[in-house]
């Protein structure tokens, strides 16, 4: 146990060997998004695309998914190889939820294990699909599809990108997707972080885009897109999250 360089935050690291291989694991700090308010949200996002981890491992609470697979886009977006632990899988099932993993993963191209950590139940099905995305060299399908507007003002940044000279130098570590999503945000913290890797004046070439949008839709880009990506997910576990009435009569 030791903490991040810089920071507070509480770092917790694990070598093993597993099936002949030597994994070395990182417990990020627990977050439920990735932007840049706060320490944690940074280190975890910093992490991830400074150390380009051969896969992440997406720890999420089954009994509460809707608000556990936001941060799943938000690392998708990133367009790292990952799978999904559905942790408290046994309070799930005492709940009388079911869910469809077969139609999750054709929806997202995200695998899903069931898990129960407390009891190790899932820990060997979990190892072994981590290894399997590690080693699998194929491109990870990353990015989000958003509404036409939405997607429209994105693709014009995407394009945009890719005429600056110092997006070269750094195009191996952002997705088009991710870096178009954080200029429509106008995340200052990442035009930081582009800037002292390239040298660059990172001017902003999305401020047309998102008046375009704002004035559209009548509402600020970050709550448009929070909005957005709640719907992806709320359309997908209608297809795959099936409640009971059981659910809605205990309380917690």
């Amino acid at each position: 146990v030791g903490n991040w360089p810089g920071v507070t935050v509480e770092k917790k690291e694990a070598e093993f060997i597993y099936k002949g291989e030597k994994i070395q694991l990182i417990d990020l700090p627990g977050v439920y998004s990735l932007t840049s308010h706060t320490v944690e949200e940074r280190v975890t996002r910093d992490y991830i695309l400074d150390e380009s981890p051969d896969v992440i491992i997406n720890v999420v609470d089954t009994t509460n998914l809707e608000r556990n697979l936001y941060l799943t886009l938000l690392l998708k977006e990133l367009g790292k190889p990952m799978i999904i632990a559905l942790n408290y899988y046994d309070e799930f099932e005492k709940l009388g939820y079911s869910f469809d993993r077969e139609k999750f993963t054709k929806y997202t191209s995200l695998e899903t294990i069931e898990t129960v950590a407390v009891k190790n139940r899932g820990q060997h099905e979990l190892l072994d699909a981590a290894l399997k995305v590690a080693k699998d060299k194929k491109k990870f399908e990353h990015g989000v599809k958003y509404e036409k507007l939405i997607q429209q003002e994105l693709d014009c940044i995407k394009n945009k990108l890719s005429t600056l000279s110092y997006w070269k130098s750094v195009e191996n570590m952002y997705t088009p997707d991710f870096a178009a999503v954080k200029f429509l945000e106008n995340d200052s913290y990442f035009f930081e972080r582009l800037k002292s890797q390239t040298g660059a004046e990172i001017e902003d070439i999305a401020k047309k885009n998102r008046e375009n949008l704002e004035h559209e839709k009548s509402e600020d880009v970050e709550t448009l897109l929070v909005e957005q990506r709640y719907g992806i997910i709320k359309s997908v576990l209608e297809m795959t999250l099936t409640t009971s009435i059981k659910s809605r009569l205990e309380f917690s």
